[in-house]
């Protein structure tokens, strides 16, 4: 049986990889709280919109009042009246304009707030997921051709061409010559270099 982790086994690397995982979501918490900062303090911006808003609104009422008011009055009533309804559309104009006011700031807030939020978490994101996926791809590859049968020589020989040279001296004082005679230790050893830093653990370097 081979298990296939999200993290690499060897303990560097498992570190450098919970690491910027944390960074990631750290930056991605953090961008939201300014993007929901930008907007909130966008909207605020609506409280001279609501004040025109109401005023229309007020003013609107009393002219209505007023007409109905003088309406009732004889000879010059109709006419005061008309001229005081007619007045009173601005008010519902003003209204008007206030709320389409304070809409078109409620819409800068959310784009304002989404940009300022979105701009930096997908700039440092994507190269995080990239990487991310790019390692889970390859672990899943490595499992697959070891549930497959295949040899821990082929591990080796990528451990040789991907791990640091000090790590690959840790095996063997010269790693491609011990690979080449097929030392049986050595290309084990190597193979479970590679697969390590893959996370891949197979039953032999399995704890227990």
């Amino acid at each position: 049986m081979v298990d296939m982790s999200l993290y690499a086994v060897t303990p560097a690397r498992r570190v450098r990889q919970v690491t910027a995982d944390l960074l990631a979501l750290g930056w991605v918490v953090a961008w939201v709280l300014v993007g929901r900062s930008v907007h909130a303090s966008v909207l605020q911006l609506q409280g001279p919109a609501h004040r025109l808003e109401r005023a229309g609104t007020r003013f609107h009422d009393g002219m209505s009042g007023a007409s109905e008011s003088l309406g009732r009055l004889p000879v010059v009533g109709e006419r005061l009246g008309s001229a005081l309804h007619e007045t009173a559309a601005s008010g519902t104009s003003l209204a008007d304009a206030g709320q389409q006011l304070s809409d078109e700031v409620a819409q800068l807030a959310l784009l304002l707030g989404l940009v300022t939020a979105l701009v930096p978490i997908v700039v440092v994101t994507l190269p995080w997921l990239w990487t991310r996926l790019r390692f889970v791809r390859r672990a899943a590859g490595a499992a697959r051709d070891l549930r497959a049968g295949t040899g821990p020589e082929l591990f080796a020989l990528r451990a040789l061409t991907r791990q640091p040279v000090a790590r690959l001296r840790k095996v063997a004082p010269d790693p491609v010559a011990a690979w080449r005679r097929g030392d049986p230790e050595a290309v084990r050893a190597l193979a479970d270099l590679e697969l390590a830093d893959l996370g891949v653990v197979t039953p032999a370097r399995r704890p227990g």
